[in-house]
């Protein structure tokens, strides 16, 4: 059986400062809300159990991470993150099994089974600071299965599932994965905002989308968020310290972006450029920030956790 309290205490969560209470949110959105926690949890249980039957003693435990584990998860957008660790390597055997599951859950005609987007990753993965890359036994959303790198062992993502992500079954992730610095958050960071987003400045197809523009300015925070305090925050806290924190004129875009629905008719193509050419820009001030931030933990405050949330 999964952790079920903790994780429909997650789901449940009041929103963080800054958004809209429960009260004021439409009852029809409670209702769908509520609707989209059940059937989460039913597709995880069967994800877990027929897994465990697949992996046998090869098994070591099932994570939800992002959204669904940090409190911030809306059913229009967001995907379900998770993912599976074992004890070493899957034989190909397995793997197909795995396959096999993967289409199964699909079959039943889950939304939610759709949305599925993890790993089934060995624990040698998580070892060492310093990611390999390599190729794993994965579900996209969609329902496709297959190998992929989905970073899941790389730093902004170890980083999630170090601090925030949820056993359904198996021990702490904090007991096999070693805390990520704020200088390797910050390059990791850097390196996302170079090889993915800089190149949509002279290729914008993407952002053609209105979802997507949401998504790209809502990244755009949590990257500056990052790059300024040395930690990861979610995209509505980030959305919210971007706005008391950034030039006011980026607010009316920012709060665009975190009211996202299908149907809102908006284009911010232009801005979502410019929000982008500005951290781009921003980049030397991080690395002077960076490099104070270095020197005042070890000139005025030696014991204080630089990692630590604010």
């Amino acid at each position: 059986m999964t952790n079920e309290s903790e994780l429909n205490s997650r789901l449940a969560q009041p929103a963080p400062p800054r958004r809209d209470a429960l009260a004021d949110v439409p009852q029809a959105d409670q209702d769908s809300a509520e609707q989209a926690r059940h059937e989460i949890d039913v597709v995880l249980d069967l994800l877990l159990s027929k897994t465990k039957d697949i992996m046998g003693e090869r098994f070591v435990g099932m994570y939800v991470f992002g959204s669904l584990a940090s409190g911030d998860f809306n059913p229009e957008s967001s995907d379900v993150d998770f993912v599976v660790v074992s004890d070493t390597d899957l034989t190909q055997e397995t793997t197909a099994k795995l396959e096999a599951m993967s289409r199964d859950l699909v079959s039943n005609g889950s939304e939610w089974a759709r949305r599925l987007e993890g790993s089934f990753l060995p624990l040698q993965a998580f070892r060492g600071s310093s990611p390999n890359h390599a190729m794993y036994p994965s579900i996209s959303v969609g329902g496709s299965f297959g190998p992929d790198s989905k970073g899941i062992e790389e730093p902004i993502q170890r980083s999630m599932l170090r601090e925030d992500g949820i056993a359904l079954v198996g021990p702490s992730p904090k007991s096999f994965i070693d805390p990520v610095t704020p200088e390797d958050l910050r390059t990791a960071t850097l390196d996302i905002l170079h090889g993915w987003w800089e190149p949509q400045l002279t290729d914008p197809f993407r952002l053609k989308d209105r979802e997507y523009q949401a998504y790209a300015v809502l990244t755009m925070c949590r990257m500056l968020y990052t790059l300024t305090n040395g930690v990861i925050a979610s995209k509505p806290a980030s959305a919210a310290w971007a706005t008391n924190h950034l030039d006011p004129k980026w607010k009316p875009l920012i709060e665009r972006a975190s009211s996202w629905r299908p149907d809102d008719r908006v284009d911010d193509l232009g801005q979502s450029l410019e929000l982008i050419r500005y951290a781009l820009s921003s980049e030397s001030s991080f690395s002077e920030h960076d490099q104070s931030s270095h020197h005042r933990s070890h000139d005025d405050s030696p014991n204080k956790n630089p990692s630590a949330r604010s």
